[in-house]
């Protein structure tokens, strides 16, 4: 996991990241944070209503491979 403070961003999108990441940043105003969950075996949800301009609230989610 990554928390990226200032991200590169065109057109309000971050890039310079790579794809096979899920990267989750606000959808108000110009993006000046950025959560990046680099774990498959976590599902991430971003709460949206507690996330702005300068937050990313993630929520995190092990999941659990039984063998």
């Amino acid at each position: 996991m990554a928390f990226i403070q200032e991200p590169y961003a065109a057109h309000n999108k971050v890039v310079g990241i790579t794809k096979m990441y899920r990267t989750f940043t606000s959808s108000v105003g110009r993006c000046r944070t950025a959560t990046e969950v680099t774990n498959k075996r976590t599902e991430a949800l971003l709460i949206k209503e507690a996330t702005d301009k300068d937050t990313v609230v993630v929520e995190l989610i092990p999941i659990c491979i039984h063998s």
